[in-house]
C-alpha cells in the first residue's frame, strides 16, 4: 500500500508539472471523455506510459534531483522514485520493502548468533570463522551492539567486528513531523476514475503484465561454512582440552571387577608343541618354515605382482664371433676371432704316451697356401618352439630339430611320515602393506618378514609370451644321450688325440689383445643363470627351469591342531582369545586412532565368498569392490571349509564360522573409506 500511495503521489506531481493548473489534460483514446476528478488521464488499450529510462550512473548525475522524482532504472529493472531531499536523495524502488527493520533482541547458542526484527522475523549468523582456526577454537566472552556494528570479545582478549547492516538495514534519526495530507485514493479507485469498470479482483488482474523472458541464471551462491566437528561440539558444550582429551571422554569408566570363579580341575597334560626351527625365504617369492618335529610349511608366494615389460632396449653391438680355430701342433690352439683377434689356449695335450721309436726325419714339406677365413657362429636364437637357430658369420643359418625331450612320470608318493607332537602353529598372518608380513604364532610370539616386494620394472609394452626354452643339457637329453648333468659337462671334453709329430716352429705372433674371463655365476630365482665377464660385460640365458612336475597325491590329514575357541572384547580395545587347549591370550590395546568425522564412510551393500579359493568379495555403497583373501585365517594344517559368516555394520568386523566348529574374525573397517 505504502509503494502505491508513492506512485500515486509520482502521477499527481506529473501532472501538475505538465498541465494547466486550471485545465484538465486526457491523453490517448476518448480525448473529450475525461473523470471529472482527474487533472491528468491516459486512456489506450494497446500503449503505456513510458518512464524515463536512465542507468544508475546516470540517475546520480542529476543535480539536486527533487522528492517524488520518478525514472525507470535500466540497471535495477525498476521504477524508482526519489523518497529523500535534494542534498541527500534516497531512491527507492517501487516493490522494495522500505520498512527498514530494527533489531529488537539477539542470543548466542554456540557459534549461531541469532537476531530478532522488529516484525517478529529472525536472522542467523555464523560466527565460527571469527574463532580462530581448529587448533585453537576460541571461546565468545561477551558481545555489544553499537549501531550496526556487532563487536565480540573472544577469551584470549581479541576482539572481532562483524557488520549487521546488511540484515536491518538501520533505521536513520527521525525527521521532522510533516503535515497531514488528504487522503489519497486507493489504487483501485483511480483504476475506476480513469473509466475502469469491475471488482477489486478485476483490477488486480489488470495489474499483471505477460510473463517476461526468463531471465539468465544467477551467480551461484558461495558455499556454506563448514560444519562443527564433534571436538568442536565438545568444546561448545563447554568442556576444555586437547583432542586426546575428548577422545579419552568418550571412553566410559571400567565396571568394576568380578569375583574370582572356582578354579576348575587341573587338564591332562597336553603333547609337548613344536617350534620353529628355521625359516627360509625361497627364490620364488614363498618362506619354507621348517619345525622342531621335522615338519615344515611352505607359504604360497609372497612376491607381489611382475610389474610390466619395460621398453625394448637398443639393440647391442655386433658380439665377437670365432672365425677359425688353428692346432698348434702343441697341444694349444688358437681361436681367430671375427675383430682380427686371436687367442692362444693353454696346452690341452693328454698326459704323454709311452715314447716311441724316433723315426727317421722327413724332408720338410713346402708352406701350404694360406686357408680360407673360417665361419663362427655370431648369434644364437631360443625359436620358443624346441628348436634353436645358429646365425654364422657369413650370413648363413642352421635350425634344429625339436630338443625338447619326453617328459618324464610322476614319482611315486612317499608314505607318510608319523605325526610329531603339537607344536607352536601360525595363529594369524597380517599383511602390513609396506611388504612384510607379520605371523602370529599361538604361543603368542611375532615374527614379521623383510621386504618380500620384488623391485617393479620399469612400464613398456607387453611383449608376446615366449614358452621356456630348453636348456643345454636338455638339448643334450633330447639328442638320445642318457645321463646326469656331470655326465652332460664332461661329454662337451672330447677324448684326447694321439699326439702329433712337432712341427716346426712358425714366426712369433704379434701378442694379441687379453682375452676375457668369466669371474662369476649367479644363479638367478627365476630360473635363468647370469655370467659376469673380467671386462665388465654380463649374459643373462634365457630361463633353464624345466616343466613343473603334477601334484602329488595328498597326504593323511594330520591331527587337529590347536583352535580358537571363542574372543571376547574386554571394553578397553583389548580381546581376550581362548584356545581349544583351555589356554588363552589377551591382546594389547588395539582400538585405531579416530577416523576423519568429514570423511564419508561408505557401507557395506552385499558380500559372496569363494569357498574354491577363500575369497570374500565385498560390494560398497559407491559402486566399488574389495576382494580378501581369507586364506591366512584357516588352519594350513588342515584346510577347513566356510561353513558361515556374518558381518556386524556397526564394528564392520566379519565374523567366520569353519566346519570344525571355530570362528574367526576380519577387521573389515579399512575397505569401506574409499568413497
Amino acid at each position: 500500500m505504502k509503494h502505491l500511495i508513492v506512485l500515486c503521489f509520482s502521477i499527481a506531481l506529473f501532472m501538475v508539472c505538465t498541465a494547466d493548473l486550471s485545465a484538465q489534460i486526457k491523453m490517448g483514446d476518448n480525448p473529450n471523455a475525461i473523470d471529472p476528478a482527474s487533472l491528468l488521464e491516459l486512456e489506450s488499450t494497446d500503449k503505456g506510459f513510458l518512464w524515463p529510462r536512465l542507468t544508475v550512473v546516470q540517475r546520480d548525475n542529476i543535480n539536486f534531483p527533487p522528492k517524488g522524482l520518478t525514472i525507470y532504472n535500466v540497471d535495477r529493472n525498476c521504477v524508482e522514485v526519489n523518497v529523500g531531499t535534494k542534498a541527500a536523495p534516497d531512491w527507492l524502488c517501487l516493490g522494495e520493502d522500505s520498512d527498514d527493520q530494527t533489531i529488537s533482541d539477539f542470543t548466542l547458542n554456540g557459534n549461531v548468533l541469532t537476531i530478532s526484527l522488529e516484525g517478529g522475523n529472525t536472522q542467523t549468523v555464523d560466527l565460527s570463522s571469527i574463532q580462530g582456526q581448529d587448533s585453537d577454537q576460541q571461546q565468545i566472552q561477551d558481545f555489544s551492539l553499537a549501531g550496526p556494528i556487532l563487536t565480540i570479545t573472544l577469551e584470549n582478549g581479541g576482539s572481532q567486528s562483524v557488520d549487521l547492516s546488511s540484515f536491518d538495514g538501520f533505521q536513520g534519526p527521525e525527521g521532522p513531523q510533516g503535515q497531514t495530507g488528504a487522503d489519497g485514493l486507493s489504487a483501485y479507485q483511480v483504476w475506476l476514475g480513469l473509466g475502469n469498470t469491475g471488482t477489486e479482483q478485476n483490477f488486480m488482474d489488470s495489474l499483471k503484465g505477460a510473463d517476461g523472458v526468463v531471465g539468465s541464471n544467477g551467480v551461484d551462491g558461495q558455499a556454506g561454512t563448514d560444519g562443527l566437528s564433534a571436538y568442536q561440539i565438545w568444546l561448545n558444550a563447554g568442556n576444555v582440552g586437547t583432542e586426546q582429551d575428548f577422545l579419552e571422554s568418550l571412553i566410559g569408566a571400567d565396571g568394576q571387577i568380578g569375583a574370582d570363579g572356582a578354579r576348575g580341575p587341573a587338564g591332562v597334560e597336553g603333547q609337548a608343541g613344536r617350534s620353529i626351527v628355521n625359516s627360509f625365504h625361497n627364490p620364488n617369492g614363498s618362506v619354507t618354515f621348517e619345525y622342531s618335529d621335522g615338519d615344515s610349511y611352505t607359504t604360497p608366494s609372497l612376491t607381489g605382482p611382475r610389474g610390466a615389460n619395460g621398453i625394448d632396449g637398443t639393440n647391442g653391438v655386433d658380439g665377437v664371433g670365432i672365425v677359425g680355430t688353428i692346432d698348434n701342433g702343441d697341444g694349444t690352439f688358437t681361436i681367430n676371432y671375427s675383430d682380427g683377434t686371436t687367442f692362444t689356449t693353454s696346452d690341452l695335450s693328454g698326459p704323454a704316451g709311452a715314447t716311441g721309436a724316433d723315426g727317421a726325419r722327413g724332408a720338410d714339406g713346402a708352406v701350404g697356401p694360406q686357408g680360407e677365413t673360417g665361419v663362427g657362429v655370431i648369434n644364437t636364437i631360443n625359436n620358443t618352439d624346441g628348436t634353436v637357430t645358429f646365425e654364422y658369420s657369413d650370413g648363413s643359418s642352421f635350425t634344429t630339430s625339436s630338443l625338447i625331450g619326453p617328459r618324464g612320470g610322476n614319482g611315486a608318493d612317499g608314505t607318510n611320515g608319523i605325526d610329531g607332537v603339537d607344536g607352536v602353529g601360525i595363529d594369524s598372518t597380517v599383511d602390513n602393506g609396506d611388504g612384510t608380513f607379520t605371523i602370529t604364532y599361538t604361543d603368542g610370539s611375532t615374527f614379521t618378514t623383510a621386504d618380500l616386494t620384488g623391485p617393479a620394472g620399469a612400464d613398456g609394452q607387453n611383449g608376446i609370451d615366449g614358452s621356456e626354452g630348453l636348456s643345454a643339457y636338455q638339448v643334450w637329453l633330447a639328442a638320445g644321450n642318457v645321463g646326469t648333468e656331470q655326465e652332460f659337462l664332461d661329454s662337451l671334453i672330447g677324448a684326447d688325440g694321439i699326439p702329433g709329430a712337432t712341427g716346426p716352429r712358425g714366426p712369433e705372433g704379434a701378442e694379441g689383445e687379453a682375452g676375457r674371463s668369466i669371474l662369476n655365476t649367479f644363479h638367478n630365482p627365476n630360473g635363468t643363470v647370469t655370467f659376469e665377464y673380467s671386462d665388465g660385460d654380463s649374459y643373462t640365458t634365457p630361463s633353464l627351469t624345466g616343466p613343473r612336475g603334477a601334484n602329488g597325491i595328498d597326504g593323511i590329514d594330520g591331527e587337529d591342531g590347536v583352535g580358537v575357541a571363542g574372543v571376547t572384547e574386554n571394553g578397553d580395545g583389548t580381546f581376550t582369545i581362548n584356545f581349544t587347549d583351555g589356554t588363552e591370550f589377551t591382546t594389547i590395546d588395539l582400538t585405531g586412532p579416530a577416523g576423519d568425522p568429514a570423511s564419508d564412510d561408505q557401507q557395506f551393500t552385499q558380500f559372496e565368498i569363494d569357498p574354491t579359493t577363500n575369497e570374500l568379495t565385498i560390494n560398497i555403497e559407491n559402486a566399488t569392490a574389495q576382494v580378501v583373501d581369507l586364506t591366512p585365517y584357516l588352519d594350513n594344517t588342515d584346510d577347513q571349509q566356510i561353513t558361515d559368516f556374518s558381518i556386524d555394520p556397526t564394528t564392520n568386523i566379519l565374523t567366520i564360522t569353519l566346519e570344525d566348529g571355530g570362528t574367526q574374525m576380519v577387521d573389515l573397517s579399512g575397505l569401506n573409506n574409499a568413497g
